[in-house]
């Protein structure tokens, strides 16, 4: 999420959705744990339906450069929520945890 709001600036939740192709849910979750670490804002729209808009927040967080900031790419992101929703994964016959995943960066 840091990365595509990074290279895309503000988007709305649709928006988001799209990118990686998750689910409207999964989305909301990752983006609710970025609000609260402080390193997506949310801004409301005025016009129309209302809508909020995402974007990386102006000040990095306790003086960290967004360059710094670790994200995973969306491929291991899939694997962390598919662990996390109680899933497992093919590649490593359903035999990995969270602490012991290969594919998990460390």
């Amino acid at each position: 999420m840091v990365e595509v709001l990074g290279r895309d600036g503000t988007l709305s939740l649709g928006q988001l959705i799209d990118r990686p192709g998750f689910a409207r849910q999964t989305v909301y979750n990752h983006l609710n744990h970025l609000m609260t670490a402080g390193i997506v804002s949310k801004k409301a729209v005025k016009r129309g339906r209302p809508a909020i808009l995402y974007s990386l927040s102006k000040h990095p967080v306790g003086g960290v450069e967004w360059s710094d900031v670790v994200s995973l790419t969306f491929q291991r992101l899939r694997h962390v929520c598919r662990f996390e929703k109680g899933g497992w994964c093919k590649e490593t016959k359903g035999i990995c945890t969270a602490e012991r995943c290969p594919l998990t960066i460390k």
